[in-house]
């Protein structure tokens, strides 16, 4: 963000009210106070923006688009890296003049810490006369009120692993109808998803922006979906009709069903018995690598104990199950915060399949800050297990969320 370096940013959390806010920081400050550490975390947001191909693309994208000076809107503006990019392409010499009507950048962003955030970086960079910051959501900016009239150049990056789970379509279509001129230049204009068949009835894709070579950015996750119906029989280089179908929020898809084609059977799993979980989870599941590490990690923890308590404080049904099969002696209490009842029934079905008892499986329909004694059977827990991540906070670096247990 500032080409001096040695400036970075990172999210400040206090852990005991939950409350943050997007500070930056000089590098060299981190070791002179310890103490700030623990208040610091982390985020996948941060890796995205140090992906040095996604900026270049994305600059020279919006240096092909504006070869004039030009009206453009910035949704979901975040940082303000790509209103500084705008910015830098309208009037590419070093002046702080604020913009003129005819060359201006209106970065829009809804989130009022990463608004502090963005006037913080625009001001390092020389930038804060030439991108005009508004805070509110792009569904929420009138023109005459809050910009003067329509953009010619819309940029933004409100795409997340699944394409469209950002509110994309309805954003773009409300920006279309309401706040950018007739036939405007987009950047991103268009996505490419590729896909690969992944056993019998699962579907994998990925970006084309997550491809190539060079080190892997920890913001690239490949989702899984789970194609409904029955599995087919196919063969190598075998051409496989797929259909993708999508809401305002999310895509599925469903492979063409011909006369000719033989189904497989599946397991027998009742529609109410299986769990809906997120593509980008199932991807995680699906990692073989993932799940030896784990594995791996709950037997060091268990060895040498008897009768172990264990805590699930999440929704990780893999751990529960592992527990419960790893140590025959174990009691396991799960809670499921985002699952709840879902996960219970699911546990009971994996339970049945595969022939063990549920009785020393528990799933209570409480908060991890409402359990007593009482809920553990006067015993106090032995084992705290965690995948980690914490529902509702899937933005942030899995280890951070410890804190939120």
């Amino acid at each position: 963000m500032n080409s001096g370096g040695g400036r970075i940013f990172q999210l400040k959390l206090d852990p005991l009210t939950g409350n943050s806010e997007w500070v930056v920081i000089d590098e060299e400050d981190q070791g002179s106070s310890p103490q700030q550490q623990p208040m610091l975390a982390t985020t996948s947001y941060l890796d995205m923006l140090n992906d040095s191909r996604r900026n270049r693309a994305f600059r020279q994208a919006i240096d092909k688009s504006i070869t004039k000076p030009c009206h453009v809107l910035d949704i979901g503006a975040g940082t303000g890296l790509l209103s500084m990019m705008a910015a830098r392409a309208i009037d590419p010499s070093k002046s702080t003049i604020y913009s003129t009507s005819e060359g201006a950048v209106t970065a829009c962003e809804s989130y009022l810490p990463m608004v502090k955030l963005m006037r913080k970086v625009l001001r390092l960079n020389g930038m804060e006369r030439k991108v005009r910051v508004i805070n509110k959501r792009s569904d929420e900016l009138e023109i005459g009120v809050d910009i003067s009239k329509r953009a010619d150049i819309l940029v933004s990056e409100i795409l997340d692993s699944e394409l469209l789970g950002e509110g994309l379509i309805p954003t773009l279509q409300h920006a279309h109808d309401k706040l950018l001129v007739e036939n405007p230049q987009t950047v991103p204009y268009r996505a490419t998803t590729y896909g690969q068949v992944s056993g019998t009835n699962l579907f994998m894709t990925a970006f084309k922006r997550s491809l190539g070579s060079g080190d892997w950015c920890d913001h690239w996750k490949q989702c899984v979906y789970f194609v409904p119906g029955k599995g087919l029989w196919v063969s190598q280089d075998e051409e496989l009709p797929l259909h993708a179908i999508h809401t305002d929020i999310s895509i599925s898809y469903e492979f063409e069903i011909q006369a000719f084609r033989r189904e497989v059977e599946l397991y027998d799993f009742a529609q109410e018995d299986q769990l809906i979980l997120l593509p980008e989870r199932v991807a995680v599941y699906g990692d073989s690598n993932w799940r030896c590490s784990m594995l791996e990690a709950v037997k060091k923890a268990l060895k040498g104990r008897v009768c172990p308590l264990c805590l699930v404080p999440d929704d990780s049904v893999f751990l529960t199950i592992a527990l419960a099969n790893l140590c025959e002696t174990s009691h396991v209490i799960s809670l499921f915060p985002g699952l709840r009842e879902k996960g219970a029934k699911y546990l009971r079905a994996v339970a049945s399949e595969n022939g063990y008892s549920m009785d020393r499986i528990e799933v209570l329909d409480k908060g991890k800050d409402n359990l007593t004694m009482g809920d553990t059977h006067q015993k106090k827990v032995e084992l705290l297990v965690g995948e980690p991540y914490y529902y509702g906070n899937d933005g942030m670096l899995p280890w951070q969320n410890l804190r939120f247990w």
